[in-house]
């Protein structure tokens, strides 16, 4: 095997930006519209974020660790 080969069978590890934005596409996907990755756009906006339900850290971590296995091994096509 060439090393284009293998280069080309070697993920490249993903930035820390791409895997966020993985993290919270898949939490989007398996939680309510109710539960909330952060208050970031509510704050933002100037708007109360009293009373919102928002995901803790170690849920958050979870969900990057599983975007990062999903970006480095991505199903087979």
């Amino acid at each position: 095997m060439s090393e284009v080969d293998a280069a080309a069978e070697t993920p490249e590890e993903p930035s820390a930006e791409i895997v966020e934005a993985f993290a919270k596409q898949l939490f989007r996907s398996e939680n309510p519209p109710g539960v909330l990755w952060d208050t970031k756009l509510f704050e933002q906006a100037g708007r109360p974020t009293e009373g919102l339900e928002v995901a803790s850290e170690p849920v958050k971590d979870d969900y990057r660790r599983r975007a990062h296995e999903m970006l480095l091994n991505p199903p087979a096509t």
